[in-house]
């Protein structure tokens, strides 16, 4: 599936650039990021239905400043996702459009990505991106007795999306690039650890969101619906999503606040839960086949984005 993945803009300051922004729109950076094999910074902000990327770099002699010396700030290239980037460039040159460079090279927001040449696009500069891993920061934070793991990804001021999953670095953790933008994103891979989201976030920042959502699986969710439920050792959750079998015993972990389940499966809930939400997904035939996390990508930005908004 071809999408918009973000708009390139090349600017000479991207700290003024960022505060011009926010003043006219209220749009902030949600992450910043060096590609030092192109002597450029990048700053990713969310603008609703895609990303805007500024551009700049104090190097006159990179691509970035060759085009800043003869355009000036401006839109520098659209971006598209493609599900195969090697098949996408390769369809381009079979019709006659120049592809840059060798091939695919690594870019910014940990994308794969290929360029178009401009002459041969309607002189837009076309870039197609492909994610090559999740961004995501590993840390620690000390326990009594033991020291707990975590990942991190997206700004801090945003709400908090916990995903915890006994395979957090695949499984949903592949959707921490397309989420990044909206939540402050916090990986744990054991439920119990769920206790120490608190300390996890001052590790993190002091300045976190109180609005707290919750994407797991099944096997994780009854052992975190019993801290979450205990006020003295969890934080309270606005709205949880499970990703379930169709045998699934929803009275283990009912606990959890706003909760929807979703299954690649029907799903058969006895009656006193029949009012619980539940989306079935197509179930995905390869670990490469991303249809599954497309669909949930977009239940969750409806589930709680928009809820955030509201």
């Amino acid at each position: 599936m071809t999408r918009l993945e973000h708009v390139g803009i090349a600017v000479r300051n991207a700290d003024i650039a960022s505060r011009l922004y926010d003043l006219l729109l209220g749009l902030i950076p949600y992450k910043m990021e060096e590609v030092e094999a192109e002597s450029v910074v990048t700053y990713f902000l969310n603008a609703g239905g895609t990303k805007l990327e500024f551009v700049s770099t104090e190097d006159p002699d990179s691509a970035i400043g060759r085009f800043l010396a003869r355009n000036g700030p401006g839109l520098h290239h659209l971006a598209f996702e493609v599900d195969d980037l090697q098949e996408a460039a390769v369809r381009a040159a079979e019709a006659g459009i120049r592809v840059l460079g060798d091939g695919p090279t690594v870019g910014a927001d940990g994308k794969n990505v290929v360029f178009l040449h401009p002459k041969d696009t309607h002189g837009v500069l076309i870039e197609f991106c492909k994610s090559a891993r999740p961004i995501w920061k590993q840390d620690y934070v000390d326990a009594p007795g033991q020291r707990i793991r975590y990942f991190a990804a997206g700004a801090a001021g945003n709400p908090v999306l916990v995903i915890v999953s006994a395979h957090f670095r695949g499984g949903l953790g592949q959707l921490v690039p397309r989420l990044e933008s909206d939540f402050h994103i916090i990986g744990i891979e054991a439920a119990e650890d769920y206790r120490f989201l608190g300390t996890i976030l001052e590790n993190e920042t002091h300045h976190a969101s109180e609005l707290t959502y919750l994407l797991t699986t099944e096997s994780q969710a009854a052992n975190v619906a019993s801290v979450v439920t205990d006020s003295s050792r969890g934080r309270g959750i606005e709205r949880s999503v499970v990703v379930c079998s169709g045998r699934v015993d929803v009275s283990t972990f009912n606990g959890l606040t706003g909760m929807m389940l979703v299954s690649t499966e029907q799903v058969h809930l006895p009656e006193a839960f029949a009012h619980v939400p539940l989306a079935i997904l197509p179930y995905p035939v390869s670990a490469t086949e991303s249809t599954f996390l497309d669909w949930m990508f977009l239940l969750l930005k409806t589930y709680f984005v928009r809820n955030t908004d509201s």
